[in-house]
């Protein structure tokens, strides 16, 4: 199931409370059965591949379980050998005897919809470290939910009503603050999340916070020993993801990450894989892509950004914003390009994602934050650092000034309370961190996940929770903290610890694959030499050249959007003025603001 429409009601619902605006943003050309599942107290529409592998729906013993993405059982549970097309029966068993405590055996990238019939009950969980969105509001006491927000936004109008602080804050920090949505009258349930409507009542509750996991967690693991362990629990996580799966598209770049799950597949058999990257032409990751895949006889599919993707570059711009619900810019229109066409041969995904920014120091402004949230989070002054920032805003002349100083002070109350309850006490190394597992990753990485699914499950080691929790065992957490000592500098020494927890992998799997060049133009053997850094030293010129070349120049094909949607670039409205003639050293904040007015535009 990769879509799900629903309406509740324990009292009954009314008989057109089926919306008909089910799967508006659903891609024309994927190929999908939809299934109906429904009583006089529910309603329930699912979206499914049409040649779905994955055991998406179960009912048994009064329970009907729906999953979007794919559970499995910890290695550290007692059913941890289930067979994987028993996982659902073990789930609702557990249920029946837990409930909520089910989610103590289980994990996995997933939103999970429990139907109790004999009690009239819903209730959804969604995992630790849930990728998907969903989205539920009250209507005519009728409660309806979707990994869609377009469907409920087509409901009533009245759902269309923006939220002030989440719109600025944006506009601020590339995403609304927490876990609130874009209008004020829907909610957005978050990861590690419960949510029940019943007879009784409707509650909604945290069964896991990694605050707290981060917190108790020692970080007794010395870098010996976490090298030591890292290769088997990384196979052990791959092969339990791979199990079952017909054939799958595998991410392979010049990174690091994706090697090591290249490494991981190839250990493990797979001769199912066909291997991709997409770039420019002159992309680094086209040709080490190819030329890998080439020396070990893999299939392989280079998706170059050329003309073709020109032409589609408008339509599917507009897709990714649309398919995230607004959450993804034009940007990620090399994803839905790239992932309509692997979709022909795979709709199982494999990807290294997480894997840098969950083994290396945090560093990268513009990533899962930008520099705004960052001035926030270091700020001594909290109160003049946000005034300063929306000051910087309302110079750049996005947003209807009379707006913006209409709705300032309670986007300042809103901004001060979230980044009080964020820092508490806390080291700041720590709490970035505890911000990365909480918000950033979905924040970043979910919008592309989440949108994508339309053709893609995707799945990467570096996502399961028990490999999280065994990275939060050793000592990585300390390269953030000399990162924060260091300013956020880049210190070679801090960062090659954190790389080199990819290099047993790679040795224990694939040791040939130590000798094939990165994307920065050293080999792993060269990162892993004891004359490190002197063995670093001839890729240092190479690739700080590579690096002021754009490898999907997104930034030249910004115009072609500008020029279909010239409207919304001189919209003068109540929240929006013209913007300003577009200019490519900007080209980030230009996409943001074009594809925040096209999808409020789009909805309206």
């Amino acid at each position: 199931m990769f879509d799900i429409f629903g309406v509740v009601n324990p009292n009954g619902i009314s008989k057109n409370a089926a919306s008909l605006s089910y799967g508006k943003n659903i891609p024309a050309d994927v190929e999908h059965d939809s299934k109906e599942y429904q009583s006089d107290w529910y309603f329930i529409r699912c979206s499914v591949y049409k040649d779905n592998i994955l055991h998406w729906h179960k009912e048994a013993d009064n329970i009907e379980v729906f999953i979007l993405g794919q559970i499995f059982f910890r290695f550290d549970s007692p059913f941890s050998n289930t067979a994987l097309d028993g996982v659902l029966d073990r789930f609702i068993a557990l249920y029946k005897e837990q409930g909520k405590d089910v989610t103590r055996h289980i994990k996995g990238n997933y939103i999970a919809f429990i139907i109790d019939k004999s009690s009239k009950n819903l209730e959804i969980i969604t995992s630790a470290s849930c990728l998907y969105d969903l989205y539920y509001v009250t209507l005519n006491r009728n409660t309806y939910f979707s990994t869609s927000l377009e469907n409920l936004l087509a409901l009533d109008s009245d759902l269309k009503e923006t939220n002030p602080t989440s719109l600025v804050e944006y506009c601020l920090f590339d995403y609304p603050l927490g876990n609130k949505s874009l209008f004020s009258k829907i909610s957005w349930l978050d990861q590690g999340s419960y949510c029940t409507f019943g007879l009784q009542k409707t509650d909604t509750g945290k069964w896991f916070k990694w605050e707290d996991f981060v917190l108790k967690q020692k970080q007794d693991l010395a870098w010996s020993d976490a090298y030591a362990q890292i290769p088997e629990l990384f196979n052990k996580t791959l092969s339990q993801q791979l199990e079952g799966k017909p054939g799958i598209i595998s991410a392979l770049t010049g990174g690091f990450d994706s090697r090591t799950v290249l490494s991981g597949l190839l250990h493990l058999g797979c001769d199912k894989a066909m291997y991709y990257a997409w770039g420019k032409p002159e992309s680094y990751d086209l040709k080490i892509s190819a030329k890998i895949s080439s020396k070990l006889a893999q299939k392989h599919s280079s998706l170059v950004l050329n003309k073709e993707y020109e032409q589609s570059f408008v339509s599917k711009g507009e897709q990714a914003i649309r398919s995230s619900d607004g959450r993804a810019t034009l940007r990620r229109a090399n994803h839905f390009y790239s992932y309509g066409k692997l979709a022909e041969y795979s709709h199982y995904n494999f990807t290294g994602i997480f894997g840098s920014e969950l083994l290396r120091p945090i560093s990268a402004i513009g990533h899962t934050f930008n520099k705004n949230f960052l001035k926030m989070l270091l700020s001594a002054n909290p109160e003049q650092a946000i005034k300063d920032i929306i000051n910087d805003l309302n110079g750049k002349r996005y947003l209807n000034q009379r707006y913006l100083l209409t709705v300032q002070n309670e986007v300042i109350d809103d901004v001060l309370n979230y980044f009080r309850d964020l820092k508490k006490d806390l080291p700041i190394h720590l709490v970035l961190y505890i911000f990365h597992l909480q918000e950033g990753f979905r924040k970043y990485f979910g919008h592309e996940i989440h949108g994508t699914r339309f053709f893609v499950t995707t799945y990467s080691p570096y996502i399961d929770d028990e490999f999280i929790r065994f990275i939060l065992s050793t000592p990585v957490l300390s390269l953030n903290k000399k990162a924060i000592e260091l300013n956020f500098k880049k210190d070679m020494w801090n960062i090659r610890l954190g790389q080199l927890l990819y290099i047993p992998i790679i040795k224990t799997n694939y040791p040939a694959l130590m000798n094939f060049i990165t994307g920065r133009f050293c080999t792993p053997a060269q990162l892993a030499s004891r004359f490190f850094p002197l063995s670093i030293a001839p890729a240092m010129i190479p690739y700080k050249l590579n690096r002021m070349f754009s490898s999907f120049g997104t930034e030249n094909w910004i115009n072609l959007f500008i020029d279909k949607h010239r409207n919304l670039s001189k919209l003068d409205s109540d929240l929006f003025v013209p913007l300003a003639p577009y200019d490519k050293s900007a080209f980030e904040d230009y996409a943001k603001q074009m594809s925040l007015r096209y999808w409020l535009n789009h909805v309206s």
